[in-house]
């Protein structure tokens, strides 16, 4: 199929001609205005569709995080009443759940980082794969903010802890054992 554009800006002449010159040969002629405006209506629903399927799998992320931590902080709830029990205050416990935390958030984002200066460069190759090359330009500042988006949530998920200490009943979680 061989197509040819022109580029005209004339009330519809060159249109009317070329109709009356060229479809006895069976031509097509199409408007690219036209054309792209119904289309480009489509296109947009769907990006937004995506968008929105995004941030819906990025708050499930948020989700998994949190409760991942209430999880954890639950297994450990006696360990934590014992220390307490044993002497250690509640501000100690604070004190190492925020070294952890702190530690934690420095390793996810280095590792986090470290993936991305190798994905991305990676990409345009991943994607001969399925039958399309793209180079898919790295934006240092939007990755520097999904990864402070990231270690954020992942140091609220860690604020559980501090909120969680602060309300364990000691003598309840001795009892059970």
């Amino acid at each position: 199929m061989n197509a040819l554009l022109i580029n005209v800006s004339d009330s519809g002449e060159t249109a009317a001609a070329m109709i009356k010159d060229y479809a006895s040969r069976m031509y097509y002629l199409l408007d690219v205005k036209e054309t792209f405006s119904t289309i480009s209506h489509l296109v947009l629903s769907i990006a937004d569709y995506m968008m929105i399927i995004g941030w819906a799998v990025v708050f499930c992320f948020v989700v998994v995080i949190l409760n991942n931590a209430v999880l954890v902080f639950d297994a450990m709830k006696s360990d934590y009443a014992r220390l307490i029990t044993l002497g250690a205050s509640r501000g100690t416990l604070v004190g190492l759940f925020a070294a952890e935390a702190g530690i934690l958030a420095v390793f996810a984002a280095l590792a986090a980082t470290a993936i991305v200066l190798v994905f991305f460069p990676a990409m345009p190759e991943l994607m001969l794969l399925f039958d399309n090359y793209k180079i898919i330009p790295l934006d240092p500042v939007k990755t520097v903010l999904a990864i402070g988006a990231g270690v954020l949530v992942f140091l609220i998920g860690y604020g559980t802890y501090f909120v969680k200490v602060g309300r364990m009943r000691i003598t309840d979680e001795i009892k059970k054992y």
